[in-house]
């Protein structure tokens, strides 16, 4: 498991060096998150579109960011290209992950099958448009690249999604008609969102490192459950 320390300073410099490429495109998912509608299955449809849209800026966050932990700029034009060739894969990744996880979550029974896969499939994005693999295949390496990590991975992506998501969660639960909320929202969605998609584009390239380096080597006891 790479040193997530190091990663995550890296991320943040990242971010500080090329601000506004990560904040423009974070910018997308921050205005589609605020015009939510009241209406229940208009919420419904237009969690469904956030969704595969915040995919979609994901993948291209994702290439912008192995760009520059290559030595190059960001090439957000070249990220975007590349992210609409393999659009077909992101969207297909994205239904087959959040489908499985949310059916498995739905039978209340299945929580732990369905929190074991959003872990093991979660770097499938990366691996769509960094590897230039179909859906099917990110999945694989996906599970390849978490096996025998799962403990290590999925703590991290939980620290991750609470430090980006917990403060607006809180706010929005404690205080839901607090005028601080949408700048909150924006705050977070233009700073800490772009560096967690950094982080987790580093954390997947540093995984793929560990697993050229050592592919028989004893990886750590914890497996996954």
């Amino acid at each position: 498991m790479p040193s997530v320390w190091p990663l995550l300073r890296k991320s943040v410099s990242v971010y500080v060096h090329y601000p506004l490429p990560f904040a423009a495109l974070a910018s997308i998912n921050v205005a589609l998150g605020l015009a939510t509608p009241r209406d229940y299955l208009l919420l419904e449809l237009w969690t469904l579109a956030l969704l595969l849209v915040g995919n979609v800026i994901g993948a291209c966050q994702t290439l912008a960011a192995a760009s520059v932990s290559r030595g190059g700029g960001p090439r957000i034009v070249d990220s975007v290209r590349i992210a609409s060739r393999k659009l077909k894969d992101v969207l297909e990744f994205t239904i087959r992950h959040f489908g499985a996880f949310i059916l498995l979550l739905m039978t209340v029974i299945g929580i732990p099958w369905a929190v074991r896969i959003y872990v093991r499939w979660f770097f499938g994005l990366q691996a769509i448009v960094l590897d230039d693999l179909t859906a099917k295949e990110a999945i694989s390496e996906s599970c390849r690249l978490v096996e025998r990590r799962w403990w290590s991975v999925a703590l991290v992506l939980f620290l991750t999604f609470a430090a980006f998501a917990g403060p607006v969660w809180i706010l929005s639960i404690g205080w839901p008609d607090s005028a601080a909320y949408p700048f909150v929202r924006i705050a977070l969605g233009l700073t800490v969102g772009p560096v967690v998609a950094i982080f987790w584009t580093l954390l997947f390239l540093g995984l793929q490192e560990a697993a050229l380096a050592a592919p028989d080597a004893a990886l750590p006891e914890a497996s996954a459950p």
